[in-house]
């Protein structure tokens, strides 16, 4: 029999003779030389040398490790912020920076899981009155009425002149007790740009755009790399997400930005990124077919929606959300 080479489009170290008689399952055709010729469930044939997996999966303990990781420093913040009954956090403005007027106002706010707390706002400067003001928080509108108020605040603030002023923010609840923020010092007006995002603006084509090459460079060298290589990106874009993810929970934490009925990885994208993690560490069959259908539908379609109407308040570009 003549030797198997590159003519039928498969590529192999050097020629092979095949030999039915080493026929071991459905997915191994044949053993020759030392080398294993297998039919994988992608459609492909690929070699493998004897004695070794038709291709290296991502180490279980270290894919276990990633999510493992995410969701402790999930649970870690979810207790802090439980162990307080009352509190509020501030994600906009932040202490020393300078703002446009009006002036982004955002933050969240909770009162011992009461529901009918005010939050008001006192800004002040040297000399002058201080400005008081009620900030109303967010709510779920059903059929034109308020269902129920939510913990977190957004709003925008006129104050009467420009320059630096002082501001803290106060949770008073339903039995007159109040709670009060750390005061900030903040300066407002000038030519400060605004800070809103705005959908499909240049800010927001541009990411997009660099979210597109992204992409495209990925699929490029994914179909022109080796095997070897080509594993070697998958588990970097593995270590990306998971370096990215836990950075971001930082970040998003020590900002006041974090909020758990907003961070916690509960959503379509958050799960993909947990669930990527484990598939990446199956070996191939059923239960890796089925998670991967359901991340190809989850992260596509969560991220595509999370691209094109991102909720990110009044952070704009470059901030990291």
């Amino acid at each position: 029999m003549p030797p198997l080479s590159k003519s039928a489009g498969l590529d192999f170290p050097h020629p092979l003779l095949i030999n039915i008689g080493h026929f071991r399952s459905p997915h191994q055709l044949f053993q020759a030389n030392g080398f294993y010729l297998q039919y994988g469930d992608t459609g492909t044939i690929v070699w493998t040398e004897e004695g070794t997996t038709r291709m290296k999966r991502f180490p279980r303990f270290l894919a276990a490790g990633f999510a493992v990781s995410v969701l402790a420093i999930e649970l870690a913040f979810f207790i802090i912020d439980a162990a307080q009954p009352e509190g509020v956090k501030l994600s906009a403005p932040r202490d020393g920076l300078a703002y446009p007027i009006p002036l982004p106002v955002e933050g969240i706010a909770w009162y011992h899981g009461d529901q009918d707390y005010r939050v008001t706002l006192t800004a002040s400067r040297d000399n002058e009155p201080p400005l008081v003001v009620d900030i109303p928080r967010e709510a779920v509108v059903y059929e034109g009425k308020t269902a129920f108020l939510l913990a977190s605040f957004r709003t925008q603030l006129a104050l009467p002149e420009e320059g630096t002023w002082e501001l803290s923010f106060t949770v008073i609840g339903p039995d007159g007790g109040c709670v009060w923020g750390e005061p900030i010092s903040i300066t407002a007006g000038g030519e400060q740009p605004t800070v809103a995002f705005r959908h499909f603006s240049v800010q927001h084509l541009a990411a997009l755009a660099g979210v597109l090459a992204a992409v495209i460079v990925v699929l490029a060298l994914s179909r022109t790399l080796d095997p070897k290589m080509k594993t070697g990106l998958e588990f970097a874009l593995v270590l990306v997400l998971w370096l990215n993810e836990i950075s971001y929970q930082l970040y998003w934490y020590l900002t006041g930005g974090w909020y758990a009925a907003t961070a916690l990885i509960v959503q379509m994208c958050g799960l993909s990124i947990i669930m990527l993690f484990i598939v990446f560490a199956l070996p191939e069959g059923k239960i890796r077919r089925i998670m991967y259908e359901l991340i190809y539908f989850w992260g596509l379609g969560g991220a595509l929606q999370a691209l094109l109407t991102p909720d990110i308040g009044f952070r704009g570009f470059p901030d990291y959300k």
